[in-house]
């Protein structure tokens, strides 16, 4: 399996409870030149509670923001779920604009849901071909709150799932939380890497060391998405639930 763990690999930490800071460089060929072109990007997850009755831990996630913005050239901000403790539009409100920081940088946003993000939103019950009986859960808040997850620069996928390319490198965000079971594999599956330098895929629940919600609690499906993962070609999976913070540069 070509697939590479690299979550708990040379991190730079930056804070704890529950925010993760991390800066890597990315290496891609430029048409011009046979000289790489540089380029990084952030990661930020798990900025939901710590106490904060807004539902958000600003009192850490401001100074991670802060060193994003002055300390690190990043070109793009990844964040890996649990923005929120409840995923209200107030909390997710809050959370934006903790981040306004950023996006007054220019550094453009892309973000991905947690369990703790879901839980304001709709339950749909039915049954998945895979699974049997299943349940999902809704966009409606989410959706409103971040309307250019599903603009131009990126391809949807199921539920709030998404995809995005820059610098000849793919990104996938997988929401495990909306959509039907069979749905996220199909999804997974059409998702190759082909001709770009890097593919990289991020959702909030990691593989293994934890219980597991959503579509990854069921365990031979958790290891056919892994399996699936690896087969098209990605170069490094992001997950978030650790209760880390980092900046990270990959080669």
């Amino acid at each position: 399996m070509k697939l590479k763990s690299v979550v708990r690999n040379h991190f730079v930490l930056a804070a704890c409870i529950g925010i993760a800071l991390g800066v890597q460089p990315v290496f891609a060929a430029s048409a011009a030149s046979s000289v790489p072109a540089r380029w990084s990007f952030g990661l930020l997850t798990d900025t939901q509670g710590a106490s904060d009755p807004r539902g958000v831990s600003v009192r850490l996630m401001q100074p991670v923001v802060d060193r994003f913005v002055n300390n690190h050239n990043i070109d793009l901000l990844i964040s890996i779920g649990d923005l929120t403790e409840d995923g209200t539009a107030a909390e997710f409100d809050v959370w934006k604009q903790t981040a306004k920081p950023l996006t007054d940088a220019g550094v453009p946003l892309y973000l991905t849901r947690g369990n703790h993000d879901v839980r304001a939103e709709s339950t749909t019950v039915g049954i998945d071909p895979l699974l049997g009986p299943s349940s999902y859960r809704g966009t409606d808040t989410w959706s409103a709150t971040f309307p250019d997850l599903s603009g131009p620069t990126v391809t949807a996928g199921p539920g709030a799932s998404y995809s995005f390319s820059y610098n000849n490198t793919l990104f996938v965000s997988l929401d495990l939380y909306g959509a039907m079971p069979s749905e996220i594999v199909g999804w997974v599956s059409s998702q190759q890497k082909g001709s770009y330098d890097h593919m990289f895929v991020y959702a909030h629940e990691p593989f293994f060391g934890r219980a597991r919600e959503g579509v990854l609690g069921d365990s031979p499906l958790r290891m056919q998405i892994l399996t699936q993962l690896g087969e098209n070609g990605v170069d490094a999976y992001f997950s978030g639930m650790r209760g880390a913070g980092w900046i990270r540069t990959i080669m």
